[in-house]
């Protein structure tokens, strides 16, 4: 009776290492999420949050190692910009914040963030039918 007992004890316990194993060989991919948030006077702040695939990678650090540096192409690309010339940036980091439009009548806070997800997930959410 005790051996019946163990049988399915082992089965799911390979069942779990297989899948352990399976995510841990995902590949990883590098989103760039861009936030924009615009004042909208007495309704509240209006946030328009959009994502995009950037590039993927065999592994999770190789996805981390890459985010400064495709952090450092974003502030380069967004600092030629004269509106937000306080721009700044440091080496290493993933996340960018500045302001679009600041003379502008309607300025926007613009966030940059590079995010590693697996493959499988897509931080966009479920699609439609």
């Amino acid at each position: 009776m005790m051996r019946t007992c163990r049988a399915p004890a082992i089965v799911v316990l390979s069942l779990l290492a297989s899948a352990a194993t399976a995510s841990a060989e995902c590949a990883w991919v590098l989103w760039l999420k861009v936030s924009r948030s615009s004042s909208a006077g007495s309704a509240g702040p209006i946030i328009r949050v959009g994502y995009s695939a950037e590039s993927s990678y065999p592994t999770h650090p190789d996805c981390r190692a890459a985010a400064p540096r495709m952090m450092k192409f974003y502030y380069d690309m967004n600092a030629k910009n004269s509106a937000i010339s306080d721009l700044k940036y440091k080496p290493g980091q993933t996340h960018l914040i500045y302001i679009d439009g600041l003379r502008s009548p309607a300025p926007e806070i613009v966030s940059y963030t590079l995010e590693c997800w697996p493959d499988a997930v897509d931080p966009r959410g479920p699609k439609g039918k």
